[in-house]
């Protein structure tokens, strides 16, 4: 029976499993390869650490069960530079680089690039302007002088995992590329007025071919075996289509950082994202959670490093967030939706600052960033069912019963596994009944 490998190399975890067309199973979970380079604003991860990794967990898998093809799923919104050759350049640039942010003669890049693209950049790419974006961060390189040649090709994570053995076909998702900024998600093509903002570099900018099928990118050699490799999928899209939603549902997907989704949307003047068989997601991304519930947390540690604070926070009810009075900022960094110069908290007075009102406030306020989300998204009455998923849906049942209170149904993924593994199961599924 064929057997298939699904990876999701995401931000806080890499996750695997294997599929062999009947049941998911051997599930593991591995770090990601920490950054070696976190200062001054950079995220740079050891991008031969990241292959090497890659190429590890095949051969684990490959040993046991003889698998015949990967399916991965992947962060997105991180690059790499490659040759002509498709040698690495620079290591693996993550999202939560903002290099761009950094002033050069008195200017940022984010700053010369923001005035100049403007609405525009929404209406090419689908996303609005943000600092962790790799078109701004490779400006700033560009304007560094750290780029020495001319001509370079601009990839993502998913692209450089088809490189472990030399054996790429260059060929990309669009649910991967569009993330990088260079890409007119409705024209299918590369565009050329932002590839314009870099002639003064005199570069010549390159980019795999895009597809919006999922279609065989690469091979891993085990054996003396060609192993292919799928070209990768972005996770958001992959954890939404894993999570069963459809252009009725409206879909929360709660991990380190978080969205809000809706399959072909009315609204026009949402963010888009490219989506299976050719439809756009209408969202809103990088909404605070995970990460940031990190950052108030840690606080709370360096008074009492012993206790469990998440164990407090999944014991919170409806009732408490009722009684809840504090307004918490949860947009601590720069890339965050509603941003506004880092996070705070407000309304507090000589009574109500305590351990339980502060918990059950920091939920409060994550909860309603997403009750704002789905009215700027515009849900019509079709969308009467909410689906969860990602960890913080499983860690905080309160969200579930909270959005049942305000009239929803509400289906909360109930896998054993992950959501952007059960994505990659069904596209797996869907090749191997087309071959």
């Amino acid at each position: 029976m064929k057997k298939s490998l699904l990876i999701d190399f995401g931000a806080s975890r890499v996750k695997s499993a294997v599929f062999d067309k009947e049941n998911v199973f051997d599930i593991q979970s591995y770090n990601p390869i920490e950054a070696k380079n976190t200062n001054n604003k950079n995220f740079e991860i050891d991008l031969f650490e990241i292959l090497k990794q890659f190429k590890n967990i095949v051969k684990i898998y490959y040993d046991k069960y003889k698998i015949d093809d990967v399916f991965i799923s992947s962060q997105m919104h991180g690059f790499a530079l490659l040759d002509k050759n498709n040698n690495p350049l620079t290591d693996y640039i993550s999202w939560k680089d903002e290099r761009c942010l950094n002033k050069i003669n008195g200017s940022s890049s984010f700053d010369i690039l923001s005035k100049t693209l403007k609405d525009k950049f929404l209406q090419k790419t689908g996303m609005n302007l943000r600092p962790c974006y790799p078109v701004f961060n490779l400006y700033h390189l560009l304007r560094e002088g750290r780029i020495k040649e001319k001509t370079f090709k601009v990839v993502t994570l998913a692209d450089c995992l088809s490189l472990c053995d030399n054996k790429s076909l260059n060929i990309s998702h669009d649910t991967m590329i569009a993330g990088l900024g260079f890409y007119n998600i409705y024209e299918k093509s590369f565009d050329k007025d932002i590839i314009n903002l870099f002639k003064d570099f005199n570069v010549d900018i390159n980019f795999n071919d895009v597809t919006s099928e999922v279609k065989v990118c690469g091979y891993i050699e085990l054996d003396g075996k060609n192993i292919e490799i799928y070209n990768g999928i972005g996770d958001h899209q992959c954890a939404v289509f894993g999570a069963g939603n459809d252009e009725t549902s409206i879909s929360l997907n709660l991990g380190t950082g978080s969205q809000i989704a809706m399959i072909n949307s009315v609204n026009k003047n949402s963010e888009k994202r490219p989506y299976f068989d050719n439809k756009i997601l209408s969202v809103i991304t990088h909404i605070p959670s995970g990460r940031a519930f990190n950052t108030y947390i840690n606080f709370l540690k360096t008074v009492n490093s012993e206790q469990d604070y998440w164990q407090i926070l999944s014991k919170i009810t409806t009732k408490d967030i009722e009684k809840a009075d504090l307004n918490i900022d949860m947009a601590v960094f720069s890339s965050a939706w509603n941003y506004n110069n880092g996070g705070n908290i407000l309304n507090i007075n000589e009574n109500n600052f305590t351990l339980e009102n502060y918990l059950s406030s920091l939920v409060k306020s994550y909860i309603e960033q997403y009750e704002t989300g789905i009215k700027i998204l515009g849900k019509s009455e079709k969308h009467s069912k909410i689906i969860l998923s990602g960890g913080l849906s499983k860690r905080l049942p309160v969200i579930k019963e909270y959005f049942e209170n305000k009239g929803y149904t509400v289906e909360l993924t109930e896998l054993f596994y992950d959501e952007a593994i059960e994505g990659l199961k069904l596209l797996s599924q869907i090749k191997n009944k087309e071959l």
